[in-house]
């Protein structure tokens, strides 16, 4: 058998391994050996490692559905959640309060917390109203002199070339495209900015595009007496 360990037409019933113990050990290997060239990191030519035996089934029978499950609900659910379409991702605020509503014993504590929370709820829901009522109005006729700025990022993998919309063809899906990242500042009522920067730009806050914006309306202001 010493000369068929690397055929892999060899398939041995279970019964005979039980019954011949010099087979079973011949099958099995040298467990020091396996650990030496397997289970380290200088295992990296397969083709020299000794041969070792699963029991029968497949791969399908290894890595199953239900094991995932069980391991899921064992030790993930509480830490690993799946989010609902509608819902957001939390802001660090509303985290922490929640966290030290479900942690605190004392309950004037937990009562103060809730309270801060409603209060910390309420202010957000006053900002995007404000932001929705802004937005509805004109800085050329608006009584209130106000100028309402927006920014957002362009999705980086949109913008890779060649563009090739819903479909990605086999020879393109493997190559590296080049990608860049797209910034857009609008002046509600008087422009919309685009930035185009190399992809190895910091978005940060040294990525001042918003103040370069503000400070060249601002000249164009004072150039045009336009108050």
């Amino acid at each position: 058998m010493g000369n068929d360990i690397n055929d892999i037409s060899v398939v041995l019933p279970p019964e005979q391994l039980q019954e011949d113990e010099s087979l079973r050990q011949e099958m099995e290997m040298d467990r020091l050996l396996w650990a030496r060239h397997v289970g380290s990191t200088f295992g990296q030519n397969i083709e020299c490692l000794p041969r070792r035996w699963l029991p029968p089934g497949s791969v399908a029978d290894i890595y199953r559905y239900s094991l995932f499950l069980a391991r899921y609900n064992e030790k993930w659910s509480s830490r690993l959640k799946f989010r609902d379409p509608s819902e957001f991702p939390e802001c660090d605020d509303c985290y922490r309060l929640k966290e030290a509503m479900r942690d605190t014993k004392d309950l004037s504590a937990r009562m103060a917390y809730v309270a801060e929370y409603k209060h910390h709820i309420e202010a957000v829901q006053q900002d995007r109203n404000l932001e929705q009522q802004l937005q509805s109005e004109s800085l050329a006729t608006s009584p209130r002199a106000i100028l309402f700025v927006q920014t957002d990022g362009m999705d980086q993998a949109k913008w890779a070339l060649p563009r090739l919309g819903e479909k990605q063809t086999k020879k393109t899906s493997a190559v590296v495209r080049p990608r860049m990242k797209v910034q857009g500042i609008w002046l509600q009522s008087i422009a919309l900015v685009m930035f185009v920067a190399d992809i190895h730009v910091c978005h940060d806050s040294s990525m001042t595009c918003e103040a370069w914006v503000i400070g060249r309306f601002a000249s164009i202001c004072a150039a045009d007496a336009c108050g």
